[in-house]
């Protein structure tokens, strides 16, 4: 098989897949969640079957809806405005230097940096 509808064989890895589900026409519905989480009780690795306490990534990725973020942040009108996640590694020392490469490089790309969180992590925690 090569390729059927988004899906490509060329693409295929030995690693752990992952399950899509979406709505080619951007209709935000609640059927699509509940899929995903079926989907997701049904995989067979060890963060899907909750082996260890910490995981491995298994979850459902979502829009975080322009509602949630007014409720925290003075935005743009929805659609002039994206979010990006960036991990950076738990080194301090160079963390400002990161922070200033990455506000440089959107404002090559003519974007502004609204808002910077720094995600709270648990180490004892990790798989």
């Amino acid at each position: 098989m090569s390729r059927v509808g988004l899906y490509d064989s060329r693409f295929e890895k030995d690693a752990c897949g992952i399950g899509l589900y979406v709505n080619l026409h951007g209709l935000k519905k609640h059927e699509i969640v509940r899929k995903s989480l079926s989907m997701l009780c049904n995989l067979e690795h060890r963060g899907g079957q909750g082996v260890i306490d910490a995981g491995d990534g298994a979850g459902i990725m979502t829009e975080i809806p322009h509602e949630l973020f007014m409720q925290t942040m003075n935005l743009p009108s929805l659609g002039r405005y994206a979010v990006g996640m960036v991990f950076f590694q738990p080194s301090e020392d160079r963390l400002n230097e990161k922070v200033k490469l990455m506000e440089r490089m959107a404002d090559e790309l003519d974007c502004s940096t609204i808002e910077w969180r720094e995600v709270p992590v648990d180490s004892t925690q990790i798989g």
